[in-house]
């Protein structure tokens, strides 16, 4: 956990610096990116799932 936390402050420090925007803001962007991430792999298991579930017939 601690490695995945240095590089969460990494990530942060040099967005902001790339981007010159404040820690803060920085923060808010990869939240919002790691939610969008973790949404999209959501809704991809579970349209795996159907498809296990409900498989496609072939006729």
């Amino acid at each position: 956990m601690m490695v995945e936390k240095n590089n969460l402050v990494m990530a942060i420090k040099t967005l902001a610096a790339d981007e010159n925007i404040s820690m803060d803001e920085a923060k808010t962007r990869i939240d919002a990116y790691e939610t969008a991430l973790k949404v999209k792999q959501q809704q991809k298991a579970q349209y795996h799932r159907q498809q296990t579930r409900y498989p496609q017939s072939g006729h």
